[in-house]
């Protein structure tokens, strides 16, 4: 059967934002540590540049712990959720996440499009499926990215990318 993957949202184990602040308080605990064995602040300061407290791993791809998938198939739009099996979050990275499943809590989405939808219907039916599945099935301290989907969903004509792969299936 094919398949057009249309987009993957991910979601991450932590914000941007709150990923910055953690980091900045361990880094922060650890000058204040080195001020209390006896250093002055500007050494403790220079003691933790070169330390790994100052040196953190990127946030943009290592704290991925799913995504949410949304493919064409001749059935309509069908999103799907993985996640990893992991309890536990750590933002140090001490404990690796298991990797990444399908979520089988809810089954895969469906959503039929008919010949009378339009394109901003689809659209806005995707939306809230995707919120739908977001509210039920992932933890509200789990962060989602919607920057790439905002940014492309209106610029994609899925009724017609829909219509194509129908009559290339028809072809066949």
């Amino acid at each position: 059967m094919k398949t057009n993957r249309i987009i993957e949202i991910p979601i991450y184990g932590v914000s941007r934002e709150n990923y910055k602040k953690r980091w900045d308080k361990i880094r922060d605990n650890y000058i204040a540590y080195l001020i209390k064995q006896g250093e002055d602040i500007e050494s403790a300061q220079e003691i933790c540049q070169y330390s790994q407290y100052e040196y953190r791993p990127n946030w943009d791809y290592n704290h991925i712990i799913g995504f949410i998938r949304v493919n064409l198939m001749r059935r309509g739009l069908v999103v799907s959720l993985y996640l990893a099996s992991t309890k536990r979050y750590r933002i140090d990275g001490m404990t690796r996440h298991n990797l990444l499943q399908q979520y089988f809590h809810n089954e895969d989405v469906c959503y039929e499009i008919k010949s009378s939808d339009t394109n901003e219907q689809i659209i806005e039916e995707l939306r809230n499926i995707i919120n739908f599945m977001i509210s039920v099935d992932v933890p509200k301290r789990y962060y989602i990215d919607f920057t790439a989907f905002d940014d492309m969903i209106n610029y994609l004509d899925i009724k017609r990318m829909y219509e194509n792969l129908v009559f290339e299936m028809e072809a066949l």
